[in-house]
């Protein structure tokens, strides 16, 4: 069933009920157009049905179901009393619906509205109409780098024609921080390797930093992957390079505590060897990491002031870039939308661009839906590829051995679609939950200038046994900004939005104790299952709170709490009611927006096989020459950005490929 002209105009009415257009009269022009620009304008809605209509079908259709909602007066009537359809209401109605709706007791309406919420806002700020830039840029001082990208090297991917089948010795599923390493390590040992992805392969050079076509293109699920019932965002990178090509460049090691913890909990003892430190020196070696480039934008320049007058534990965090600096490292701010100059060690230029001249082959745009395992031992992999002409190429591969590196949501589903079915697949999924703390500054901010993150607060990592939270920065675009924002009027959100480059953010990343889970659909498709549990809850809800103070004593103007009411104290007020506010602000379920880039633990490793799926080398216990080599084999999460913890443990599983 596809998208008929009612869901259309129901879109409509909502988009701009989000986003409205006022009447004003400053001398400014931009500044006018900016408030009365709606979302219409920028065919908002037009934007949202092309992006579902690239979603699996049941995605469509529950999309569909919620979109139908607003056309009913009987929903409608019962949760906010107004007995008519939502396009027949005035928009003062509609604002009135949209914001009973957002403070609702009841947890489905508050997960119904925030999805509109989420995508007429991120599509409204965000987007580049007609490849041209987002007018309301300008007011904004917001713009993308234009100048010349730097030459880098294209890495030859195979031409797929028809339906084929191909052979190896060793085919590697995925290429991000597990599956680059691996390849790259093979293939130096002489190894016959193919390396397939389903994301798309862009050069560097190629990318424009336009945020919402970008994110669309290199992100799993289109940037709009969320747990089941909707209440975490998950940011997952799929295109060549996996979330190395589009992560914020953190390059921090697995902290001891943890790895004590995961040796002594999944009997791992290689992970406190001096042998296993020295995966860890490979791969900073590789990838080039150090601090030399690790310069503090406005923003975490803020969090490092604001934390040392609160004399927390610091850290500048090592990133794995060479080169920055010949740009100052203006342009780093974009490199979460990839880095134009190839100066991120991603895996792509680290490990895949050696492999290739070793005979790799690289095959992107292809989908893997299941293993060939025959006997108790994996053969090979089938699936297709899709050359976007309309129509799918079946591909089979053989292969002597498999690695899977898919990452912690897409690993499980392939493992689960193969067949296998041990205890630990799709269990034990960690998300280090992640909310924001903003707050305005007297001075320009420009959170989306400079390098992402370069600072580390440390002091609550371990809170709670060896569980807390870390506080960073993130680089915070416009599309992000409208979507990460609290809503609570058309008005409210605008002026908010005005202020966006005077604010700076903080991210309280959380290390979760207790997990939850990746199952597959009828369709074969992941589904993510994820509360947060009261443990945890408690954590988050702290950080939040000493984000506010690290901000409160760097001098902030305006404090904003992440709860959809948005809380906000100033430099007079927020010692008095900072605690009490936290007190009221229970944790209840989509009254906060909360954000996992980091995906960990769905096939975890360990010594026990009853408990663990996959042994300490690497390979499944239920499926000879079966491999698995990124954050799924964590016994736990890393409780820091986990791209290097991935990237060692890949380096030591390859050794034992060789």
């Amino acid at each position: 069933m596809n998208f008929t002209d009612k869901h259309h105009d129901l879109l409509v009415a909502i988009a701009d009920t989000f986003v409205q257009g006022f009447d004003r009269k400053y001398d400014d022009y931009e500044l006018n157009a900016f408030w009365q620009r709606k979302a219409s304008d920028l065919k908002v809605a037009e934007a949202i049905l092309s992006v579902m209509l690239g979603m699996p079908e049941e995605v469509q259709a529950e999309f569909r179901q919620a979109l139908e909602l607003f056309d009913s007066r009987l929903f409608l009537g019962l949760f906010t009393g107004k007995f008519t359809p939502f396009p027949q209401l005035s928009v003062q109605e509609r604002e009135e619906v949209l914001q009973k709706l957002t403070n609702h007791p009841l947890a489905i309406c508050r997960q119904l509205v925030g999805v509109f919420k989420k995508l007429s806002t991120f599509l409204y700020y965000g987007t580049s109409p007609n490849g041209t830039d987002n007018p309301n840029w300008k007011v904004l001082n917001y713009a993308r780098p234009t100048g010349s990208p730097s030459p880098v090297p294209v890495l030859p991917t195979l031409k797929i024609e028809k339906d084929i089948e191909l052979s190896c010795e060793i085919l590697i599923i995925g290429s991000g921080a597990g599956g680059g390493v691996v390849a790259g390590e093979l293939a130096a040992a002489g190894k016959d390797v193919l390396i397939v992805d389903k994301g798309l392969y862009i050069p560097e050079n190629q990318f424009n930093h336009r945020e919402v076509e970008t994110v669309l293109a290199t992100h799993d699920g289109q940037g709009l992957l969320v747990s089941k019932d909707g209440g975490v965002s998950i940011l997952a990178g799929s295109l060549l390079g996996g979330g190395t090509t589009i992560n914020w460049t953190g390059s921090l090691r697995t902290p001891d505590y943890v790895l004590q913890e995961w040796a002594d909990e999944a009997n791992l003892p290689f992970l406190v060897s001096k042998e296993y430190q020295k995966c860890f020196d490979a791969i900073e070696q590789a990838t080039h990491v150090g601090t030399d480039e690790s310069v503090h934008n406005a923003q975490n320049q803020i969090l490092w002031e604001g934390a040392k007058q609160l004399q927390h534990e610091l850290k500048v965090i090592p990133r794995n870039t060479e080169g920055c600096a010949a740009h100052n490292t203006k342009e780093c701010g974009f490199c979460t939308l990839g880095c134009r100059h190839g100066y991120k060690k991603n895996t792509n230029r680290a490990f895949l661009e050696k492999a290739v001249e070793k005979g790799t082959r690289i095959l992107v745009n292809t989908h893997i839906e299941r293993l060939l395992i025959e006997n108790g031992t994996v053969v090979g992999a089938e699936g297709y590829h899709n050359d976007f002409s309309g129509q799918l190429k079946a591909v089979r591969i053989k292969a002597k051995k498999v690695v899977v590196a898919a990452g912690a949501i897409q690993t499980p589903a392939l493992l689960l679609r193969s067949g296998l079915r041990h205890s630990a697949i799709g269990e034990n999924l960690y998300l280090h939950p992640t909310v924001v703390v903003s707050a305005l500054y007297q001075q320009a901010i420009h959170s989306w200038e400079g390098v992402m993150m370069s600072v580390l607060d440390d002091q609550f990592a371990r809170l709670t046994g060896n569980f807390g939270f870390k506080i960073e920065t993130p680089p915070v675009h416009t599309g992000l900004f409208g979507l990460g924002m609290p809503w609570t009027s058309a008005k409210a959100h605008k002026e908010f939005v005005l202020s966006m480059p005077n604010v700076a953010h903080f991210i309280i990343l959380t290390r979760d104790k207790f997990g939850g889970k990746v199952k597959i659909n009828k369709a074969g498709r992941p589904e993510i299952y994820y509360r947060l549990h009261d443990f945890d809850k408690k954590h988050v809800l702290r950080g939040i709170e000493e984000g506010a103070k690290i901000h409160h004593a760097a001098k902030a103007e305006k404090i904003y709490l992440p709860h959809h009411t948005l809380p906000t104290f100033t430099q007079e007020n927020l010692v008095q009611g900072l605690s009490k506010a936290m007190q009221q602000l229970k944790w209840t379920d989509f009254r906060f927006n909360v954000f996992s880039a980091h995906q960990m633990g769905t096939c975890r490793m360990g010594s026990n096989r009853q408990t663990h799926a996959i042994s300490p080398a690497g390979e499944s216990y239920d499926v000879r020459n079966l491999y698995v080599a990124d954050a799924s084999i964590f016994p736990r999460c890393s409780g820091a950005n986990p791209m290097l913890s991935i990237q060692a443990l890949a380096y030591w599983v390859a050794q034992g490929l060789k």
